[in-house]
C-alpha cells in the first residue's frame, strides 16, 4: 500500500512522526521503499509552544523507541503514582519545566498550570514515559483515559467514539488522518 502511495511524492526529502516513536514497521517500510528519505520522531505539545526533543536518520535507527534527548532548554522528569521522581528508565508521567511553557488555559483557571505556584513551574504533560540513562526519552502511553476534544471527553464517550458513536451528534466522520473535503 505504501509503494502505491508513494508515486506522487515528487522532490520529498524528509518525514516525521511526532508525539510517540515512530512504529519499528513503518520506519523499515520507508526505508526499504523510499532510500534515502531522511526520518524523524520528536515529542513536544501545544503547551510547550513545539518541541521537547528530536531525533532522526542513524540515530533514530540506533534508538528507535526514543523521541529525542530532551533539548537543552527543557527539564524533563518522569513522576511515580506517588508524585515523586522516577530513576532512569522508570515509566512515569511525564513532566516538563522552562521558558517555552504556555502561562495558562484561557478561560480555564481549574487546570493546573506552569505559573500555579503548587506545581514549582512544572507541567504534568498527561503522557507517560521514561527517560533513559543517557537522557533520552521514550513516549509509551496517555496517563489519563480522557480524549482530548478542546474540553475533555469522559470515558464512556472515548469508547463511544472508538465504536464508531459520536458523543457529538454533528461530527459524522471520525478519522486520525486528513480525510479531505468533506462531501455529501
Amino acid at each position: 500500500m505504501l509503494l502505491a502511495a508513494t508515486s506522487g511524492l515528487g522532490p520529498l526529502r524528509s518525514i516525521a512522526v511526532a508525539g510517540r516513536s515512530l512504529p519499528a514497521k513503518l520506519r523499515r517500510t520507508l526505508r526499504e521503499n523510499l532510500p534515502g528519505l531522511g526520518v524523524g520522531s520528536g515529542y513536544g505539545l501545544t503547551e510547550t509552544n513545539g518541541l521537547v526533543s528530536a531525533i532522526s536518520n542513524s540515530e533514530l535507527d540506533s534508538r528507535p523507541l526514543a523521541v529525542g534527548p530532551v533539548l537543552p532548554t527543557v527539564e524533563c522528569r518522569i513522576l511515580g503514582k506517588d508524585g515523586e521522581a522516577c530513576s532512569a528508565g522508570e515509566s512515569g508521567q511525564i513532566s516538563l519545566r522552562g521558558a517555552m511553557l504556555m502561562k495558562g488555559y484561557c478561560n480555564a483557571p481549574r487546570h493546573a498550570t506552569p505559573d500555579d505556584r503548587s506545581t514549582g513551574g512544572w507541567f504534568n504533560t498527561g503522557d507517560i514515559g521514561y527517560l533513559s540513562n543517557d537522557g533520552y526519552l521514550h513516549v509509551l502511553d496517555k496517563s489519563d483515559r480522557f480524549l482530548r476534544t478542546g474540553g475533555d471527553a469522559s470515558p464512556a464517550a472515548t469508547s463511544r467514539m472508538r465504536r464508531g458513536r459520536s458523543w457529538a451528534p454533528w461530527i459524522s466522520r471520525r478519522s486520525p488522518f486528513p480525510m479531505g473535503p468533506m462531501t455529501g
